[in-house]
């Protein structure tokens, strides 16, 4: 019975830093954030949360990258990437994938940008979120390409076959 009691204690602890952390960072306060989810990170490890802690290290990476600190980025997104790996594909998986050719193409590093937006297109088909699949198609390069309107959907339809020659992606409905 104790052991839930410590560990119910943690979780509430843990979300209240996690919020924290977020509230700090919407209004501006970087160093407070960081410091909320340092201190939420090391109660995560008792826990055994990894969702929580994997979003723990990107919401670090992203607050480097806009910090211009990029091979903290790296280092912090790499590590929630490679916890997201673990568990069932989720859209902040899909972010840290981005986010990480993002930051690859800040420090132009052009062999790794693909990469990793490719990665993030693979998870985002599997999520078969439609819009959030788009931008991120844009993202990685397929603007280039035509983009034509399903008349059953109020989203494009974007062939990306130039850049990725193995698919299509159609958005819309199915009908």
């Amino acid at each position: 019975m104790s052991i839930f009691v410590t560990r119910e204690k943690y979780s509430r602890r843990n979300a209240f830093l996690f919020e924290k952390g977020d509230s700090c960072r919407e209004h501006g306060d970087e160093e407070s954030a960081v410091n909320f989810y340092n201190q939420s990170l090391n109660l995560v490890k008792c826990e055994n949360d990894s969702w929580l802690e994997a979003t723990l290290y990107s919401r670090l990476g992203t607050i480097y990258m806009y910090r211009d600190i990029y091979s903290a980025a790296l280092e912090m997104f790499k590590l929630g990437a490679s916890i997201y790996a673990t568990i069932p594909p989720c859209v902040e998986r899909t972010i840290t994938l981005r986010n990480i050719g993002r930051v690859n193409l800040l420090q132009h590093q052009s062999d790794s940008i693909f990469c990793y937006y490719d990665q993030a297109l693979e998870v985002a088909m599997q999520l078969s979120d439609e819009e959030f699949l788009f931008s991120l198609s844009l993202l990685a390069g397929c603007s280039r390409q035509s983009v034509t309107v399903n008349p059953y959907s109020s989203l494009p339809v974007l062939d990306i076959t130039a850049d990725y020659p193995e698919r299509e992606i159609r958005l819309g409905r199915r009908g």
